[in-house]
């Protein structure tokens, strides 16, 4: 096949296939490769030899599902890439093969409710995303499935009401932010739950 640029006839670079090597000869990664870069299905090694990452490519920019793994041959995320860029749902894993974290992106971003959970497979942590910042309530919990605090994000920065728990799921403490910085009244909890003032911030 040829094509023509500036009145000449130049031969086009076919789809080739390309490796690559570590120092000691061991196969570091192999894929399709054209004139404008990587192309289709390639596959990246860690030095032993064991599959490290799986990509997809189109015209050089990641393009459809990405899978990496463990050198254990366990599943450690996968993830979907448009035009160079993560969108929609990704999963990532433990070694142990036990999910770790859950949620979408939009244009490599963070985006919606995204859960995180112990290795045991308890929830870690629940929380919204927006523009790629934490925003709305998150909720944090404990390898035992207590919870351990609770509040709201604005741009990334605590906003509004919080609380706090200690080992056993009792309030510990609770009071608000304002873009990060604590206003207002706190409050402090005693084992049975009775609330005394612990600081007033609007004195400062």
């Amino acid at each position: 096949m040829t094509v023509l640029i500036s009145g000449v006839y130049k031969p086009a670079m076919t789809q080739e296939l390309t490796q690559y090597f570590y120092s000691d000869g061991a196969l570091s990664s192999e894929g399709v490769q054209d004139a404008t870069g990587k192309q289709g299905e390639w596959k990246f090694y860690y030095a032993e030899g064991q599959i490290n990452v799986v990509e997809n490519y189109k015209a050089n920019e990641l393009e459809g599902v990405s899978l990496s793994y463990y050198q254990n041959g366990q599943l450690k995320s996968e993830e979907n890439w448009h035009l160079g860029l993560q969108e929609d749902s990704a999963y990532y894993y433990y070694e142990t093969g036990q999910l770790h974290r859950k949620g979408m992106y939009i244009a490599s971003l963070y985006t919606g409710i995204w859960l995180s959970y112990h290795e045991n497979g308890r929830l870690k942590s629940k929380g919204g995303y927006a523009m790629g910042l934490p925003d709305g309530l998150w909720e944090v919990y404990a390898e035992d499935g207590l919870i351990l605090q609770k509040g709201y994000y604005k741009e990334g920065k605590e906003h509004g009401y919080w609380e706090f728990y200690d080992g056993n799921g009792r309030i510990n403490f609770s009071g608000s932010y304002q873009n990060g910085k604590e206003i207002g009244e706190w409050y402090e909890y005693s084992r049975k739950g009775k609330k005394r003032l612990y600081y007033d911030y609007s004195e400062k």
